[in-house]
């Protein structure tokens, strides 16, 4: 007997394939959303609980021909959750970029979510269901060069906060799965290759004399690096965690997924501004365009502060006591935060 039908967008691969999978094991109806025909065969050559459907989601007539699909399927079923896992990752500097590539993510990462919410949400609010939305740790802290898909993800952060507020009233919660780094086909590194150069030779050529070409040839090797290094193989803690936010008895509001999110870049999201730009800077020492210039603002303010806060709190813990000493500190960063 079925556990209650689940939702899933974005199944022609990937997440979204490996989640329907997951959910089906566990019990579930699912109605898999698919935007091509061979992710739709795939999955209906299994012969399971998987019912695939077409669904792209930047055209409301197809949004709502698939909320109809989905309420047949929910006659004799509860609505227990939908997992908005559809989205695409657009790259470049925000100078490179078209604006036409951060149209079509915002179309399909936020407005793609919240037109196939809007749809089903008198199915939702019916079952007392949950809504999960897939968002990034790019929507906690946005990266130079991924500054459309950080764009974005923050969106997805805004509206999922408004959404969980407005719900709850009505036994409906929600959440939001925030992946690091993973080794998926979203993060292909010749894929991206492919584009930065296509950005490169349509720049004039006053962009290109600023930037210089190894601008172009560092952060394609950055980007690698930082694959090689961070990016997580096993993709199933994604899928638990879509799993565990739909089913847990006591959800949480947020996960953060894999260990470059939880172990680096959620604390590195908590610094203050100019000590996370520093940090991910460092991170990108490659990035060094011809035309760079020392800062227009230095912060002698904040150099000053640490200067005398430092030997201050090292002469308090040795003469005084640990927690003045912690006191001094805290000062100190809650003002270069203020200040910065």
């Amino acid at each position: 007997m079925s556990l209650g039908v689940v939702v899933v967008t974005g199944c022609d691969s990937g997440f979204g394939k490996d989640a329907a999978l997951k959910f089906e094991n566990l019990g579930f109806t699912v109605v898999a959303g698919c935007l091509t025909e061979d992710g739709k065969k795939a999955l209906a050559e299994r012969k399971g609980n998987i019912i695939p459907a077409t669904l792209d989601v930047t055209k409301d007539d197809v949004v709502k021909t698939f909320a109809d699909e989905v309420a047949k399927v929910c006659k004799d079923k509860p609505l227990k959750a939908v997992v908005n896992n559809a989205g695409m990752a657009p790259t470049g500097f925000v100078e490179w970029a078209p604006i036409e590539n951060l149209q079509l993510a915002m179309n399909i990462n936020v407005f793609g979510q919240i037109r196939l919410v809007k749809a089903l949400l008198p199915l939702l609010r019916q079952a007392k269901g949950r809504v999960v939305n897939v968002s990034s740790i790019c929507g906690l802290l946005s990266f130079g060069g991924a500054g459309w898909y950080g764009c974005t993800k923050f969106a997805v952060e805004g509206w999922t906060d408004a959404l969980r507020r407005e719900m709850s009233p009505f036994g409906v919660s929600v959440h939001l799965v925030e992946p690091g780094f993973f080794k998926t086909n979203m993060v292909n590194v010749e894929q991206y290759a492919t584009i930065l150069k296509k950005q490169w030779a349509d720049l004039p050529e006053e962009a290109k004399k600023a930037y210089g070409e190894q601008t172009l040839t560092g952060y394609i090797q950055n980007v690698k690096d930082q694959v090689d290094m961070l990016a997580d193989p096993d993709t199933s803690k994604v899928i638990n965690a879509m799993v565990t936010a739909a089913t847990a008895k006591y959800p949480k509001t947020r996960y953060a997924v894999g260990g470059s999110a939880r172990f680096l870049f959620v604390p590195i999201s908590y610094l203050p501004t100019w000590l996370a730009d520093g940090v991910l800077a460092g991170m990108n020492q490659k990035y060094k365009p011809d035309a760079s210039c020392k800062p227009m603002i230095v912060r002698h303010d904040i150099a000053a502060l640490w200067l005398l806060g430092i030997p201050a709190a090292a002469y308090t813990y040795f003469n005084y006591s640990s927690s003045a000493a912690a006191a001094i500190m805290t000062a100190a960063l809650c003002l270069t935060s203020k200040w910065s």
